[in-house]
């Protein structure tokens, strides 16, 4: 056997070494395989979603969509957080152009000072960020473009602090993009969507809604007013937002256009904010007859109050009429339109109950057995409503914030068009057309109703084919303040997501525009994980100690009200200090608040001990395991090396 010499020995493991080094590199940094980990987070949100994995599969190689991703790598102006951020942001890009094969194509591009790179960023709508640190200055670049032929879009939430949005609008940017039509939506709204009035003279009016701007990004939106008395069939999906006020006529033309086989987004408010501003008053909304017609329960005076999902406030106020509602509230988890999210905010929602028998009726978004209906004008007082309602009984039924309705629909108005008054006696010419109906099924779900312009009306019975009506029962939840946090850095506004409202509302369009790959890659957006167990334990505590703080709130007006009658008394008769029985009753009031005020400290600090056991519990069931896990092996790797030790001897 021949002997390899130690110095062709060493040129062979620095040549076997170089292998390893070089492979391990191509793995990382050109295929799929070098950007892949173990997810274990609960809901894999460092996994690229099914969603992002069919968008990428369904683009077209002969028309490839190029993702140009402008970073500033080399200054010295940038943050350890910024600098991590864009490894990140490497490794996803890695991933979707692996995934689309030769479908996508990624730029990386590092622009500097005066180079063809700054001027391509700034092409593409790449604003620079100016920075100063230490009497340097410099344009930081962070952001991505999305080209395919003619159209354009950009990535809006390119910033560290919004990483868990970065897939959803990387997705968003492609498929709008890939696309060549954009669906036709439909809006008939009692809301100041497209903007809002300026609220003093000189002033500029506000902006268009957050998430009018997105879907007008996605979609053409066809504005029907308030108040349409005709709908075309054309329009692939029909949002009604806080109808308010609205017509027999506009109902009639909704049902019309169900029965077409449309669909309907009908967001409905029994107290709408966004439409009076908050300021006294009510606006509430309602579609009574179509309602009716589908058998679906809505009080439009009624407002949901929930002690489980109730909401902390400015000004100690916690509020059971504005609702933070968690994972527990979706109904079906596997709902496409609700997957992933685990963090919605409703304020002042009403409630459905039922549906019709002949309809497949689905729950998505339910309150908790802890929640009631109380009067809407009631719930405008948001500091004595949250006093009131813990002293009023819940029904203990589960009440419904958001359903859907799907199957053959049959008209709400059964005598046409209420335009034309009541269904009068039809001809002989009307009554062959009936006759001729009887032959045809489908003509049997059909009716000349009236003739307008030489035209004649088609009024429908009901549907040919499966319709789909959602319902939400509460329209403030798209609302900017409700939805979205919105700020101002170096000139440039910047807008982010603090829920999962405007995701639901976003899911529902685009799932009724047949639009789901999407839908999954959106779930992510919030990271909210409540403590559901404590916010229970506070619950119970609110409502235990609630009628005690009502009470010490009545001593306390009562006794600020003896006071200062007590003192106008002695002011009345000159005197220059108050009478003994003045004063022994004062003494006795002040006596009777700093009883109570010790018993609800005593409460209180239950509370904190019942937090404290839970605390010492989780530390129990998730510090010590890994703890003792720890030590097993290090026992377990000594007891084996120890038999080796003494086994050689």
């Amino acid at each position: 056997m021949t002997k390899i010499s130690p110095t062709l020995r060493a040129i062979l493991g620095i040549i076997a070494l170089l292998v390893i080094v070089i492979s391990a590199s191509w793995l990382t940094r050109l295929t799929v395989f070098g950007n892949s980990g173990i997810d274990l987070t609960e809901h894999k949100i460092h996994t690229l979603t099914d969603g992002t994995r069919k968008i990428l599969e369904e683009l077209d190689s002969a028309t490839p969509v190029t993702v140009r991703f402008y970073a500033t790598r080399e200054s010295p102006l940038l943050s350890r957080e910024q600098k991590l951020f864009i490894g990140k942001v490497d490794a996803l890009l890695k991933k979707y152009e692996s995934l689309a094969g030769g479908s996508l194509n990624v730029e990386y591009l590092d622009p500097q000072p005066d180079t063809e790179e700054e001027d391509s960023a700034r092409l593409d709508g790449i604003q620079g960020q100016r920075v100063t640190l230490d009497n340097q200055e410099e344009n930081l670049y962070l952001g991505i473009a999305v080209t395919c032929l003619d159209q354009k879009a950009q990535v809006a939430s390119l910033s560290p602090s919004k990483e868990t949005m970065l897939e959803y609008e990387l997705s968003k940017s492609i498929a709008e993009v890939s696309r060549i039509d954009k669906p036709l939506v439909g809006l008939i709204s009692g809301l100041p969507l497209k903007s809002n009035p300026a609220a003093m003279r000189g002033q500029r009016p506000q902006e268009p809604w957050i998430i009018y701007q997105a879907l007008a990004k996605s979609f053409e939106i066809k504005d029907l007013g308030s108040s349409p008395e005709k709908i075309d069939s054309k329009i692939t999906s029909l949002l009604v937002l806080h109808p308010q006020n609205i017509s027999k006529e506009t109902e009639y033309a909704i049902d019309q256009y169900l029965l077409q086989g449309g669909t309907v987004i009908a967001c409905l408010d029994p107290h709408c904010y966004a439409a009076n501003s908050g300021f006294g008053g009510t606006s509430s909304s309602d579609l009574p007859n179509l309602l009716k017609a589908w058998k679906v329960s809505y009080d439009s005076s009624k407002v949901l109050f929930d002690h489980k999902y109730r909401t902390a406030l400015q000004g100690g106020i916690t509020s059971p009429v504005f609702l933070s509602l968690n994972r527990d509230s979706i109904v079906n988890e596997k709902e496409i339109v609700t997957e992933g999210l685990n963090d919605l905010v409703m304020v002042m929602t009403g409630s459905f109950r039922g549906g019709s028998k002949d309809l497949e009726v689905e729950r998505l978004i339910s309150s908790s057995k802890q929640s009631g209906l109380m009067d809407s004008i009631e719930a405008a007082d948001i500091r004595g409503s949250a006093r009131r309602v813990l002293n009023q009984p819940t029904d203990g039924g589960v009440h419904t914030l958001a359903m859907r309705l799907k199957g053959n629909f049959k008209t709400a108005f059964p005598d046409g068009n209420p335009k034309n008054g009541e269904k009068k006696t039809e001809d002989k010419e009307d009554e062959k057309d009936i006759s001729s109906e009887e032959a045809d099924p489908e003509m049997a779900k059909k009716e000349i109703s009236a003739e307008n312009d030489g035209e004649k009306e088609i009024h429908l019975k009901e549907s040919s084919g499966k319709g789909s009506v959602i319902l939400i029962a509460d329209a403030d939840f798209i609302a900017n303040p409700f939805s979205y946090r919105m700020s101002n850095i170096m000139g440039m506004q910047m807008v982010e997501p603090v829920n999962g409202n405007s995701s639901l509302f976003l899911n529902i369009v685009d799932q009724t525009l047949g639009s789901k790959h999407l839908i999954g890659a959106r779930g992510r957006v919030s990271t909210r994980r409540p403590f559901t167990v404590v916010e229970e334990m506070e619950s119970e505590f609110e409502r235990n100690v609630g009628e005690k703080i009502a009470e010490i709130e009545l001593k306390q007006s009562q006794t600020i009200s003896k006071i200062r009658q007590l003192e106008s008394q002695r002011t009345e008769s000159g005197s220059f200090s108050l009478s003994k029985d003045s004063a022994k009753e004062i003494e006795k009031l002040n006596a009777e608040q700093v009883s109570y005020a010790k018993e609800i400290r005593t409460m209180q600090k239950g509370l904190k001990s019942q937090k404290s056991s839970l605390a010492g519990k989780m530390i129990q069931v998730t510090i010590i395991p890994i703890i003792s896990l720890v030590v097993l092996t290090g026992v377990v790797v000594w007891s084996i090396r120890k038999r080796r030790s003494a086994a050689k001897v």
